[in-house]
């Protein structure tokens, strides 16, 4: 990524930064950590209601004339699959605060270079991203 190459030449006047053009990238960044905070919205309210409908279907199914202890577990182990799939929400939480993180610095970044006084500190490297994968195959999903 450009920030974390040299930040030194952000700094460095003489290489210059257009006050647009920081202003303009400040507030891209700035708009998209909105929209991911937006996503992380529609994910949690979407999780919730399948979740629910899971639990009232299986309630429905079970309450069924006719419906034995043996297809009953057979409909629970089923939606529990579907409850497995709903993993891929924590994975998709875990992509977005690493994303909205490195907006924050980014845009932090161009703040400095261009408002900023005196010597500052080179940035902290940031961590690779905590999901390893984008499949939950094979159980080599790094949640945490």
């Amino acid at each position: 990524m450009f920030l974390e190459h040299d930040p030194d030449v952000l700094a460095d006047p003489a290489h210059g930064i257009d006050l647009m053009l920081a202003a303009a990238v400040q507030d891209d960044m700035l708009t998209a950590a909105h929209d991911l905070w937006r996503l992380r919205s529609l994910l949690n309210n979407g999780i919730h209601l399948l979740t629910e409908q899971l639990i009232n279907a299986f309630d429905q199914v079970t309450q069924l004339p006719g419906v034995d202890a043996h297809t009953a577990q057979q409909v629970r182990d089923t939606l529990g699959r579907a409850v497995v799939g709903m993993q891929m929400h924590d994975m998709a939480e875990q992509l977005i605060d690493h994303i909205q993180l490195r907006l924050n610095r980014s845009t932090d970044l161009v703040a400095e270079a261009m408002f900023g006084e005196g010597e500052t500190a080179p940035p902290e490297p940031m961590k690779p991203c905590p999901v390893a994968r984008d499949d939950r195959q094979g159980g080599g999903v790094e949640l945490f």
